[in-house]
C-alpha cells in the first residue's frame, strides 16, 4: 500500500484515514465548524450561525404567488453559498493541519452536525397564506392594515357559495379578500339579461355558460380593480370567473401597523417581521401590544 501511494505518511493506518475523511466531511458541511475548532470561536460562530439563519429563510419561508422576484429567498440563498465557500477556502489552506483539528465529540457538536446534514437538501417551503388588507370594503370583519390567514382552494373540492369570504386573484400583483354577495341565476338575471340589483348594468354578467347549465361568470364580489358595477349602498361590484377564486376561510391573525403608537415605517416594518417568524415558525406574536 505505501509503495503504491507514497504519499501517505509511514504511519498511516485504516482508522486513522477513516477519522481524517471524516472530519473533512464534517467540516465540509458545517460552515464554521472548522474555525471554531481551530481556536477561532467568534468567527467561527459568526459564519455558523449566518449559515443556518440563511438556509432556515431558505426552506421556510414561503413565496409569494403575487410577486415576480423573491429578493428575501435569493438573498438568502446567496449569503449561505458566500458562507460555504468562505469556509471551504480557509479549510482548503489549512489542508496541512487537518489531522490535528479535533472537534471534542458534544450534543452541540452533534446537534449542529445534524442541522448541516438537513439543511443540504432542497426543501419547498411552499406558497404564502398570508394577505395585508388593503382597504376597509369589509369592515369591521377584516379591516384596513389586517394581517388575514387562509386556505388554498382546490377548485374540485371546494364549493363556494353566497356569503362566503373568499381570496381572489392570488396570482395577480393586486390579490383580495372578498364577499360572494350572489350568484346570477333566473331569479337575479331580468328578461333582457340585466341584473336586478345592481346600479351599473350589464348583459355580460347574465351571460349563459352553452357548455354547462349556469352563467360564465357565476360570482358576483365586492372590489377588484375592474370593477364593472356598482351596488344599491355605492359599493363596488365584480363578476369574476370561478377559477379566480383562490383562497377559502379567510381568518385575521393580527395587523400590520400593531404598534400604532410608533411612525408608521417601523410599526409596518416590525409587522412584516412578525409575519415572516409566523409564516415560518407557526409562533403568532401579534397582539402584546395590548
Amino acid at each position: 500500500m505505501h509503495s503504491k501511494i507514497p504519499f501517505l505518511p509511514p504511519d498511516w493506518t485504516v482508522a486513522r484515514g477513516a477519522k481524517y475523511v471524516t472530519r473533512l466531511v464534517v467540516f465540509v458541511i458545517v460552515p464554521g465548524l472548522h474555525q471554531i475548532v481551530s481556536k477561532r470561536r467568534l468567527f467561527g460562530g459568526l459564519l455558523l450561525a449566518v449559515y443556518f439563519a440563511a438556509e432556515f429563510v431558505t426552506i421556510k419561508l414561503p413565496y409569494d404567488l403575487s410577486i415576480d422576484t423573491y429578493p428575501i429567498q435569493d438573498f438568502a440563498i446567496q449569503i449561505a453559498l458566500l458562507v460555504q465557500l468562505v469556509s471551504w477556502i480557509l479549510l482548503a489552506l489549512d489542508f496541512k493541519n487537518l489531522e490535528n483539528r479535533k472537534p471534542r465529540i458534544s450534543l452541540f457538536l452533534i446537534a449542529v452536525c445534524a442541522l448541516g446534514l438537513y439543511s443540504i437538501p432542497y426543501h419547498n417551503p411552499g406558497n404564502s397564506k398570508l394577505l395585508v388588507q388593503d382597504n376597509n370594503i369589509l369592515c369591521p370583519v377584516f379591516c384596513l392594515h389586517d394581517i388575514i390567514e387562509y386556505d388554498h382552494r382546490r377548485l374540485d373540492i371546494n364549493i363556494v357559495s353566497v356569503g362566503d369570504y373568499v381570496l381572489m386573484d392570488r396570482v395577480k400583483p393586486h390579490p383580495y379578500i372578498s364577499k360572494i354577495l350572489a350568484m346570477p341565476s333566473e331569479d337575479l338575471c331580468e328578461d333582457d339579461g340585466h341584473l336586478k340589483f345592481i346600479q351599473a348594468n350589464d348583459k355580460f354578467a347574465c351571460l349563459p355558460n352553452s357548455d354547462r347549465s349556469g352563467y360564465f361568470y357565476p360570482h358576483l364580489v365586492w372590489g377588484g380593480l375592474e370593477a364593472k358595477f356598482v351596488d344599491l349602498d355605492g359599493k363596488d361590484v365584480s363578476v369574476v370567473l370561478d377559477g379566480d377564486i383562490q383562497g377559502i376561510n379567510p381568518r385575521k391573525i393580527g395587523n400590520i401597523r400593531e404598534y400604532n403608537y410608533l411612525p408608521d415605517e417601523i410599526a409596518e416594518t416590525i409587522g412584516r417581521l412578525l409575519m415572516a417568524i409566523y409564516e415560518m415558525t407557526g409562533l403568532n406574536m401579534f397582539g402584546f401590544s395590548s
